[in-house]
């Protein structure tokens, strides 16, 4: 039923491109869509574990639901060409988006499979897993975390990418010792989550800890509802998940203060000084001003950068057809020894080539998936793209779904595989990069649990 009525807002949708240009009715149909996504993700872990139906929502939410509400809050006080909001007419960009985005779910569930291994995993996670193999890993990705945090300047990249993955390691055994026993090892994932704050803190880069907490969230609800009625975790989660709002909020304000301090004013990195950024904005003046909460939609405005592609591409740079995915893919598949002039991670090189926009010092943004679709097939064709893009979740998850029934504790490692997935604002270069050397470097410490298992 549900994927009817998604294929109806999409007909709806296309309609509205070819007859209607009204902003104001525009906006009515994209907060009913939001509205309509939300509520199914919600009753949907009634019947499933949601993971990629949640991705592609945070996809919308990136990429035209947050351009929705500051359109709609602060438009009067906006012109086109403002930093963070849009480089472009609003009606130029939003259709096109709109319809990417109702796409890249469309093709998903169409493809998706049936994932009772989700739930297969969660209910007898204490049967598949082991705690001895748990605290094994706990110790690989203690030893990533130690190293991280000593700041050793290691001189070829692949040794930060491989400590890098290590210290994600603490987090996934975390979530595995959660699954199996949540009550046993209560102190032991509270400490975890204090060591990734501290981290957190340590580097000024806050998104390792979101995605912990984004994990913990979901494992949580659909573990629950398995056994227990949505409605009654609803009313218990509520008050949590607006206190996470809420803490959400005070982090986006208050970590530009604190990285200011200190990255620019050479201050240190400290829990105090991060507390001195916090008590700053944590006032009741602030809670209760529009302003505050709009922080968070403009740090998630992905719309903005994808624009500034759209004032460049095809008028000053041709369309790519295809070129930058495709050559992205190859270089993922090729070390860098023997492609030394591969492209650098980060997106500074999509950034030069298809904005007008000048990054400062270490700045690093991009164009996102649906800036770079854009900027290879222009607005049209990238809603079929995405589509294509949807359909190809569905069957990376049901390929990782597979591999787990053989070695179970794939699925505790999803936090890393499907990292990539979460937020939309990375390029096409680091999707494939992540997929194949994350998946990889899984499978292969897997293949030493393996054998430690067999013979030791």
């Amino acid at each position: 039923m549900n994927k009817y009525i998604s294929l109806l807002f999409f007909i709806v949708s296309i309609l509205f491109w070819i007859f209607i240009s009204d902003v104001a009715l525009w906006m009515v149909l994209v907060y009913g869509y939001a509205l309509f996504r939300l509520s199914n993700l919600i009753l949907s872990f009634n019947r499933k574990f949601p993971i990629f139906d949640f991705f592609t929502f945070v996809y919308l939410i990136d990429n035209v639901l947050s351009l929705v509400v500051i359109y709609d809050f602060d438009g009067v006080n906006l012109m086109m060409g403002d930093s963070y909001f849009l480089d472009v007419p609003l009606m130029e960009y939003l259709p096109f988006a709109f319809l990417s985005m109702q796409a890249v779910h469309l093709g998903y569930v169409v493809n998706a499979k049936s994932n009772f291994i989700w739930d297969n995993f969660l209910v007898k996670t204490d049967r598949l897993l082991e705690p001895r193999s748990l605290f094994f890993i706990l110790l690989l990705g203690l030893i990533g975390v130690l190293v991280t945090w000593s700041g050793v300047d290691m001189e070829k990249g692949y040794f930060n990418y491989i400590f890098h993955l290590l210290s994600s390691f603490f987090t996934c055994s975390l979530l595995g010792l959660y699954l199996i026993d949540s009550k046993k090892y209560k102190y032991l994932i509270i400490l975890g989550l204090l060591i990734n704050i501290f981290s957190a803190v340590n580097s000024g880069m806050f998104g390792g800890i979101m995605f912990y907490v984004i994990f913990m969230i979901l494992f949580f609800l659909r573990k629950k509802t398995i056994v227990n009625p949505l409605k009654y975790i609803l009313l218990k989660s509520v008050p949590f998940l607006l206190l996470c709002f809420l803490l959400i909020s005070l982090l986006q304000n208050s970590k530009g203060d604190y990285r200011e301090k200190a990255w620019l004013n050479n201050d240190e990195a400290s829990v105090g000084s991060f507390n001195t950024s916090l008590l700053k904005f944590a006032t009741l003046e602030n809670f209760s001003s529009s302003d505050f909460y709009m922080a968070i939609f403009y740090r998630l405005n992905q719309g903005w950068l994808v624009s500034l592609t759209m004032n460049k591409v095809p008028t000053q740079v041709s369309f790519q057809y295809g070129l930058t995915i495709s050559r992205s893919l190859f270089e993922a598949l090729t070390p860098r020894f023997l492609n030394p002039n591969k492209e650098k991670a980060g997106g500074r090189s999509k950034i030069l080539n298809y904005t007008n926009l000048i990054l400062v010092g270490s700045t690093s943004m991009n164009i996102g998936y649906l800036g770079e679709s854009y900027v290879n097939f222009g607005k049209y064709f990238s809603v079929l793209f995405f589509f294509i893009f949807g359909f190809g979740l569905a069957t990376f998850e049901s390929i990782i779904l597979k591999l787990s029934l053989v070695q179970p504790y794939l699925l505790i490692f999803a936090p890393i595989i499907f990292e990539c997935f979460l937020g939309s604002g990375i390029d096409f270069m680091l999707l494939f990069n992540s997929i194949i050397k994350s998946t990889l470097f899984v499978l292969f410490i897997l293949k030493i649990l393996d054998y430690k298992a067999k013979y030791v």
